[in-house]
C-alpha cells in the first residue's frame, strides 16, 4: 500500500496479485521525472520541434509539432529531450492532466515547462492508461495547486499511485485498450484527410479557377465553364445569417436540449457532440426564437476563436450558444457541402481576419460583417458540381465522428474497470478487430 498523500491515502481495492506503486517508483532512476524547456523564447524554423501542452490530446500526441526552439536550448535542458516511450503529462493550465505516450517519432524532439516527462522503466501504455483514469485524473485536480491556473509540481505527480499487474495482464489490458485509441485515431486521421481533400478542391476550382470533372467514358476530363464567368458574391446573397440571442447564458442541467458551445466546433468543420451543454425546455425556448439550428444548417464564432465553424449533422437540432452567429442557406442554394468548405477554407480565413476587429482583451468579429464575407462563385452549375463530390466526403467525416463518439464512450467506460482489475480479460485479442 502507497502511502501516496503523505497521511495515509486509502487506496481501492485491487485483485490478488497486483500491487500498488508511486509513479516515481517506476522510473528509469537515472533519468527521473523533470518537466520541460521554462522560457522557450522565439520559434526558430531550424531549431528542435518542442511538444506543448495543446500537443497532447486523448492519449496521443499530434502528428506535427509547428513549434521549434533553438537547439542550442534544447541542449541545455538535454533532460527532457525525448526518445519516444516516455509517458507525457500536462501540468500546467487549460490542458491540465493530459496524458500520453511518446511515439518513436518524437526522438530527439524536447518539451515545455507544461509537460512532465516520465521514463517509466517498462510498460508505458498501462502506465499511461493507469494515469487517465478517474481515480488519478481526481487526485491530481486535488493535489494541484490552483492559486492562478491549476499546477501540479513534480513532487507530487510522482507520488501519484499506480496498480501494477503482472506482466501477462498488463499487456492484455494495454493491447485491449490501445485497439481503441488506435481506431479513435484512424478516424481522426481519415478526417483530416478528407479535410485537406476537400480543400485542395475548393481551392483549385474557386480560387485558381480550374473546376475539372473527370469522364467516365474515355477521353480528357471535362473543363467546366461558368457561362457568365468567375465573379465574386457575398455570404448573406446565398443565406441567411442569424445571431444569437445576447442574454445571460443559462444554467446547465442534467439532460435536455443542447445548447452549443465553442468545444463543440472542431477545426474541420465538425460538431463534436460527445458532451453537450443541456439545458432546460424552457430555457430552450427562449434560446431558439430566433433560430434552431438543424441539419445543414452552419454555425460560426465571432468573439475570441473567431471564424471558427461547424455543419449541424443529420437528426441534430440546437440553440446557438453565445457568440454564436447562424448560417442558413436559402432556398435556391441548396449546397451544405460546398458552405461548410467555403467557412473552413483558407479563403474565408483571411476574409474573417481582414474583417476582425482586435480588441484589449478578445478580438470579434461583428455580426453586421458576417453578410459581407466574399465568395468566389462560378455560377450555379459549377457549384453544383463541386457538391455532388464534397457531399459524400463531408458525410464520411460526420460519420466518423459518430463512431468516434461511441468508440470513446466504450473506452473511457472500460478504462477504470480494467486498469483497476474489476473487469478481468481473458486473451489479449478481445477487442482487436474493431
Amino acid at each position: 500500500m502507497v502511502d501516496a498523500a503523505g497521511g495515509g491515502l486509502k487506496l481501492p481495492s485491487i485483485p490478488s496479485g497486483w500491487r500498488w506503486a508511486s509513479l516515481a517508483s517506476l522510473v528509469e532512476p537515472e533519468r527521473g521525472i523533470c518537466y520541460g524547456i521554462v522560457q522557450p523564447g522565439r520559434h526558430d524554423p531550424a531549431g528542435t520541434p518542442m511538444v506543448n501542452s495543446q500537443d497532447i490530446s486523448d492519449g496521443a500526441v499530434a502528428e506535427a509539432i509547428s513549434f521549434r526552439v533553438s537547439s542550442e536550448l534544447s541542449q541545455r535542458f538535454s533532460r527532457s529531450v525525448l526518445k519516444g516511450g516516455e509517458v507525457l503529462v500536462t501540468l500546467v493550465g487549460a490542458n491540465f492532466g493530459r496524458v500520453a505516450v511518446a511515439p518513436p517519432r518524437l526522438a530527439g524532439f524536447n518539451t515545455a515547462r507544461p509537460v512532465g516527462v516520465v521514463p517509466v522503466e517498462k510498460h508505458p501504455e498501462f502506465v499511461a492508461l493507469a494515469l487517465r483514469s478517474p481515480f488519478a485524473q481526481r487526485l491530481m485536480q486535488v493535489w494541484a495547486n490552483t492559486t492562478a491556473q491549476p499546477t501540479l509540481n513534480l513532487k507530487e505527480l510522482g507520488k501519484l499511485p499506480v496498480p501494477v499487474p503482472p506482466d501477462e495482464e498488463v499487456s492484455k489490458i494495454a493491447s485491449a485498450l490501445s485497439a481503441l485509441d488506435a481506431k479513435i485515431e484512424l478516424n481522426r486521421r481519415m478526417n483530416r484527410t478528407i479535410e485537406s481533400a476537400t480543400q485542395a478542391l475548393f481551392d483549385s476550382w474557386f480560387v485558381a479557377h480550374h473546376p475539372v470533372l473527370a469522364k467516365a467514358e474515355k477521353g480528357p476530363p471535362k473543363q467546366l465553364e461558368p457561362a457568365d464567368g468567375w465573379q465574386i458574391r457575398t455570404l448573406g446573397d446565398l443565406a441567411e445569417v442569424v445571431d444569437c440571442l445576447h442574454s445571460k447564458k443559462p444554467v446547465r442541467v442534467e439532460s435536455g436540449p443542447t445548447l452549443l458551445q465553442l468545444d463543440n466546433i472542431l477545426d474541420d468543420g465538425t460538431l463534436d457532440l460527445t458532451s453537450t451543454y443541456s439545458i432546460s425546455p424552457a430555457d430552450y425556448a427562449n434560446w431558439t426564437s430566433r433560430m434552431e439550428a438543424r441539419e445543414g444548417d452552419c454555425v460560426i464564432t465571432n468573439v475570441g476563436r473567431v471564424g471558427a465553424a461547424a455543419r449541424i449533422p443529420r437528426a441534430v437540432m440546437a440553440a446557438l450558444g453565445r457568440n454564436m452567429t447562424g448560417i442558413r442557406l436559402r432556398a435556391e442554394f441548396p449546397f451544405p457541402a460546398f458552405l461548410i468548405t467555403l467557412l473552413t477554407s483558407r479563403w474565408m480565413r483571411e476574409e474573417i481576419a481582414d474583417k476582425t476587429d482586435s480588441g484589449t482583451i478578445l478580438d470579434a468579429l461583428n455580426v453586421r460583417s458576417i453578410p459581407t464575407l466574399r465568395v468566389p462563385w462560378g455560377g450555379i452549375e459549377i457549384v453544383a458540381a463541386f457538391e455532388r463530390l464534397a457531399a459524400p466526403l463531408r458525410s464520411r467525416m460526420e460519420g466518423n465522428l459518430v463512431e468516434i463518439g461511441k468508440l470513446t464512450a466504450l473506452r473511457d467506460a472500460l478504462l477504470p474497470r480494467l486498469v483497476s482489475g474489476e473487469i478481468r480479460l481473458a486473451g489479449a485479442r478481445s477487442l482487436k478487430g474493431i
